[in-house]
C-alpha cells in the first residue's frame, strides 16, 4: 500500500543541525544510487508509504545517524498518524510545541511506548541504538498492535541463540529478549551483525528504513482491506470483457517481455497472451510481493487516487478517475494500465523455471527428500518472511499464493509450523488471509491449506529471494517509470 502524496515542508534535525525536510519521492534523491539493491527497494517503501522523508528535496541522507525525534515521528507515521489522546500533558521542556516531533513524541509518551531521557526531557537529538529501536519496534507491535509475540528462541535458555545469532553473548541481559524477537521475526537479519559492538552503535537512516519495510513485510504482513487487493483474480480484472478470451496487455509490456525474456521466444509470449485466458494469480501473487519489499509502486503508478493496495480498482470499473488507459497490443482495444501490468508480471513465470533452485526451491511431497526440502524452506522463511508459493495438484491443475511470515510453532509441538497465506481466489471471503499448517518431520511432511489436505499437492515451487526481479523491474529503481 503505497501512498504517492507530496507533504507540506517540516523542520527536521540531521546530524544534530537544524535543516528543512521536505517530502520527496525515491525517485528525486540523488544520493541512494550507491546503496544495495535491498537498501534501495526499503527506501522506496518507507518513501511511498510516507513512512519516511527526505533530508532535502533531492537527499534521503541514507548514513546519517538517526535521532531519537526521528525515530517517534517514523514510528508514528507508520501507525497512521493516530489522533493524540486527550489531555495529555507535555512534561518535557526540550519538546516544545510546533515542532515535527511534538506530536509524534506525545503521541508515543502517551501510550507508554517511549519514555524521556528524564522527568522533565526528551532529549530529541540524541542518537537511536538497534537495541533500543528492537526494544520500542516490539513494544509497539504488541502494546500497539496487539500482536502475540513471537521467538524462536527460547525465554530461559540461550544456547540456541547464541549458536546462531552472532556475537549474541555481548548483548546485556535486559536486551537478549528484543534481539531473540528481532531476529525470529526477520527484522533484523544476522548477516548484518559483523561485531559485539554493533547491538550499542547508533542506526543509520538506511537501517531505519529496512527495519520499518521488514515489519510490515513480516510482523503486519498484509493487512485485507489495505494491503491486500479488492478484486477476485480471473474475469474480475479484465477491462469491460465479460467473458474473456486472452491476456489483454499493451504493446510497451509486450515489447519488455520479448526483448528481456532469457528463455522464451517472441513467438512464444505473443501466443501466450493470444491463448486462453486462465487467471492471472501468479501475477497478482507477484505484484503484492513487490510492493510490499518496495520493488514497485502498483496502486501509486498505476490507479488514480489509489492510495492502498485495495483502493486499486478492478478494470471492470473502467473510468479515469479510477484507472489509467492504455491500449492493448493485439486488438487496440482499450484496456487499463493495472491490468496490463499485472499480465506481464504474470508471464514472468515463463523465464524464471531455471531460477528456483538458487532464489527458492522446490518440493516433490512423493519424494524421500520432502522432508529436507520443506525444512530448507521453513529456514529460509526465517529470514525472508515472503514467498511466492507456486502449487502444482495431482490433477494437473497449477495455483500461486503468497506465504507470509516467519514460521511459528510451540515447544508442544515442535515439529509443527503455521504460515498465513494470501489466496487472490479467495478475495472475496470475509478474510482472504488463510492459514497453512505444516507438519515437518522425518517421517511426515504434510499439511493443510484452508482445510485442504496436501495430499492432493503433488510438488510446489517456491521464491524468498526476490532480487531477481530487479532485472523485470516494472517501473524502474525508484518506482518512477510506470509504462
Amino acid at each position: 500500500m503505497h501512498y504517492r502524496r507530496r507533504l507540506i515542508c517540516l523542520p527536521i534535525v540531521v546530524l544534530l543541525i537544524i535543516s528543512v525536510v521536505c517530502t520527496a519521492f525515491a525517485s528525486e534523491y540523488t544520493d541512494v544510487s550507491g546503496l544495495s539493491s535491498d537498501y534501495k527497494n526499503c527506501i522506496n517503501w518507507v518513501s511511498d508509504n510516507g513512512v519516511m522523508v527526505g533530508t532535502s528535496n533531492t537527499s534521503f541522507s541514507p548514513e546519517a545517524t538517526l535521532s531519537r525525534a526521528m525515530f517517534v515521528t517514523i514510528l508514528y507515521s507508520f501507525a497512521g498518524k493516530p489522533t493524540v489522546p486527550s489531555g495529555i500533558v507535555n512534561p518535557f521542556v526540550d519538546v516544545p510545541a510546533g515542532k515535527y516531533y511534538t506530536t509524534p513524541v506525545l503521541w508515543a509518551y502517551s501510550l507508554g511506548l517511549v519514555a524521556g531521557t528524564s522527568s522533565t526531557t526528551f532529549s530529541p537529538n540524541d542518537p537511536v541504538t538497534h537495541i533500543q529501536l528492537y526494544t520500542i519496534l516490539r513494544r509497539f507491535a504488541s502494546d500497539y498492535r496487539g500482536y502475540s509475540l513471537y521467538t524462536l528462541y527460547p525465554a530461559n535458555d540461550d544456547s540456541l541463540a547464541i549458536a546462531e545469532i552472532p556475537f549474541f553473548s555481548y548483548v546485556s541481559s535486559y536486551a537478549k529478549t528484543p534481539v531473540k524477537w528481532a531476529v525470529s521475526n526477520g527484522i533484523l537479519k544476522t548477516s548484518s551483525i559483523t561485531s559485539g559492538s554493533f547491538y550499542s552503535s547508533n542506526v543509520k537512516r538506511k537501517q531505519a528504513a529496512a527495519y520499518f519495510t521488514r515489519f510490515n513485510t513480516n510482523v503486519d504482513m498484509l493487512v485485507p482491506g489495505e494491503s491486500s487487493f479488492s478484486f477476485k483474480n480471473g474475469v474480475h480484472f479484465m477491462s469491460m470483457y465479460s467473458n474473456p478470451s486472452r491476456y489483454y496487455i499493451n504493446s510497451a509490456h509486450v515489447n519488455w517481455l520479448c526483448n528481456h525474456l532469457y528463455n522464451t521466444t517472441t513467438p512464444y509470449i505473443l501466443n501466450g497472451f493470444s491463448g486462453d485466458y486462465k487467471g492471472s494469480c501468479f501475477g497478482m501473487s507477484l505484484a503484492i510481493i513487490l510492493d510490499m519489499t518496495g520493488r514497485i509502486d502498483l496502486n501509486g503508478g498505476y490507479g488514480r487516487n489509489a492510495d492502498k493496495m485495495y483502493d486499486l480498482h478492478s478494470p471492470l470499473v473502467f473510468s479515469n478517475l479510477y484507472n489509467y488507459t492504455t491500449t492493448d497490443y493485439y486488438t487496440g482495444e482499450m484496456i487499463t494500465t493495472s491490468e496490463s501490468a499485472l499480465h506481464y508480471l504474470h508471464f514472468i513465470q515463463l523465464d524464471i523455471q531455471n531460477m528456483y533452485s538458487s532464489k527458492g526451491g522446490t518440493i516433490d511431497f512423493t519424494a524421500n527428500n520432502a522432508f529436507t526440502k520443506m525444512s530448507s524452506f521453513i529456514q529460509k522463511m526465517r529470514y525472508s518472511g515472503l514467498a511466492l508459493y507456486n502449487i502444482e495438484f495431482t490433477s494437473g491443475a497449477k495455483h500461486s499464493v503468497v506465504v507470509m511470515g516467519p514460521p511459528k510453532t510451540n515447544e508442544s509441538c515442535p515439529t509443527t509450523y503455521q504460515f498465513s497465506v494470501y489466496d487472490p481466489n479467495k478475495i472475496y471471503d470475509s478474510y482472504p488471509v488463510s492459514l497453512m499448517t505444516i507438519e515437518n518431520s522425518s517421517s511426515n511432511t504434510s499439511g493443510v491449506v484452508d482445510s485442504r489436505p496436501w495430499d492432493t499437492i503433488y510438488r510446489v515451487e517456491y521464491i524468498t529471494d526476490f532480487s531477481l526481479f530487479d532485472y523485470y523491474d516494472l517501473d524502474g529503481a525508484q518506482n518512477n517509470y510506470p509504462h
